[in-house]
């Protein structure tokens, strides 16, 4: 906010755009300062000293609907001048690309937090409960086209932490374990993303994409090609290329999902705790020992 306040820095339009981006500062500051009403929301201290509040215990359609509001949220936010010249991606530009960055940390948080409902039940028999509940809901986050949370599903299931279960895995209904080898494949890396970006296609709105390919396509772009041409005019198909990139990405904004909020499901996903993946892998050699068979951690 001290950056973007401090007109000394711009001339020109500059000067315009420091406004505008201190009124987005201060706007976005006034909406985190707001209370949200306790008839609609729980707190999550209230949520941790009730017993009866556990993740096997909750809808599976309300999370998967609870996890997509929020990011719908977060995604209409973003703004086409986000998404210039790599800002999210460089420290001293981050305030440029607040909701981007925003997204990206959700997914990354929520991603660990989906590896940590795996790896810490003790039992066996609860871990494949929790694994197949988090498949349930990555079917219904399909059927939303809320892609930006089912890559969080996916990339939680290829943690080591998680991906070395084998027991575990194998408690699994063999159709949901089909659904992981689907969702799998949708997001194959090779032929630059090509699963992905013929599925996405045939989507209509309301989605949320998966931001990290888009931002990619912009990273090259920005990477291969000058704005300046020899002669010293603007590059206008560089700049074509971008415009369509942040077309394509911001076209789902509207309409944004509508789900009735749940208040306990809102609550335990519109945040996720940071935590470092490390420990995970730590937990999971107890959960299940190298080698283990399933009556050693069965008893």
């Amino acid at each position: 906010a001290d950056f973007v306040a401090d007109e000394s820095r711009f001339t020109g339009p500059g000067v315009n755009m420091s406004k505008a981006l201190q009124k987005d500062v201060e706007t976005m500051l006034a909406e985190r300062a707001q209370e949200r009403p306790l008839s609609a929301v729980h707190s999550l201290k209230s949520l941790q000293r009730s017993d009866s509040v556990h993740f096997l215990s909750m809808d599976t359609t309300k999370l998967a609907q609870m996890i997509t509001l929020v990011d719908s949220e977060l995604y209409s936010k973003i703004r086409p001048w986000e998404l210039l010249r790599t800002a999210w991606s460089q420290k001293k530009y981050y305030y440029r690309s607040v909701n981007v960055i925003h997204l990206i940390q959700r997914l990354n948080r929520f991603t660990i937090w989906v590896a940590a409902l795996i790896v810490w039940p003790t039992s066996l028999k609860q871990r494949v409960e929790v694994m197949e509940k988090l498949l349930r809901i990555g079917k219904l986050l399909l059927q939303y086209n809320n892609y930006h949370s089912l890559m969080g599903i996916y990339a939680a299931f290829e943690i080591s932490a998680v991906a070395r279960l084998k027991h575990t895995f194998a408690g699994v209904k063999k159709k949901l374990r089909a659904f992981l080898d689907e969702t799998r494949a949708l997001f194959d890396q090779s032929s630059s993303w090509k699963n992905y970006r013929e599925a996405f296609k045939a989507v209509g709105p309301p989605a949320v994409p998966y931001l990290g390919i888009s931002l990619t396509d912009l990273v090259y772009i920005e990477d291969g090609n000058k704005t300046l041409l020899e002669d010293g005019r603007i590059n206008f198909t560089k700049q074509k290329l971008v415009a369509k990139v942040i077309k394509s990405v911001l076209q789902y904004q509207s309409p944004a999902h509508e789900f009735s909020i749940s208040p306990v499901e809102y609550t335990f996903t519109r945040e996720f705790s940071f935590m470092a993946e490390t420990p995970l892998y730590s937990l999971s050699l107890k959960r299940e020992p190298r080698d283990c068979s399933v009556k050693d951690i069965e008893s």
